[in-house]
This record gives structure tokens, C-alpha cells and sequence, in this order.
């Protein structure tokens, strides 16, 4: 999965800018779920089964450039909310979730 671009051109300040953003779980996923997708309504959980769909992500968080020194970046992204608590499933699909970056990287 590429960059996705979000809002087209557009005038800031007289200039024209774009805003471009990529999928942070095809980009920084667990390598071995990134080719199967690591879907998010997964038939496993029986709320899904349910419906009689196929497994698929329907979650996504995308992200864009860094701030200075890397504030912001993506540590890890994973799945939460994708096996049952004490018998029960929190939803009916999982949650994609981002670990982001509140210290810059340091200078070396």
C-alpha cells in the first residue's frame, strides 16, 4: 500500500501544499501480518462470524511526516481487542493501535 493523499492542493499562507500520508500498518506492522493484512474483523471472534463476511482490516491509522527530530514517529502499531477477556470479546472487531514518539531522536 502506497501514500494516500488527503485534501489535494490547496492554499496555506499563499502556498500551495499537499498533505500525503501512508498506512502505518503496512509501512511498520508486524512483518508476518502485514502481508495477510492482520485484519481487523476477524471470523475468529464470533460477533464477526456472524455476519458470514471474510476476514479483512477495516481499521486503519495513517500517518504523516515527523516533527522536528522525529517527534511523532512510529515505535510499533499492533492489534488490540483481537482475543477474548475472561471468555468475553471487547467488540465486535479489533482496534488498530499506534505507539508513537514524544522524544526527538539524538543528535549524533
Amino acid at each position: 500500500m502506497g501514500a494516500v493523499r488527503l485534501g489535494g492542493p490547496g492554499k496555506w499562507g499563499g502556498l500551495r501544499m499537499r498533505v500525503v500520508t501512508w498506512n502505518v500498518w503496512w509501512r511498520f506492522g508486524p512483518w508476518q501480518e502485514r502481508t495477510a493484512g492482520g485484519p481487523t474483523w476477524d471470523t475468529a471472534n464470533p460477533f464477526a462470524a456472524r455476519a458470514f463476511e471474510p476476514d479483512v482490516r477495516c481499521d486503519y491509522i495513517h500517518g504523516g511526516p515527523t516533527g522536528p527530530g522525529g517527534l511523532g514517529r512510529v515505535r510499533a502499531v499492533r492489534r488490540a481487542g483481537d482475543q477474548p477477556v475472561d471468555g468475553a470479546w471487547p467488540s465486535d472487531h479489533a482496534a488498530v493501535v499506534a505507539d508513537l514518539a514524544s522524544d526527538p531522536v539524538p543528535l549524533s
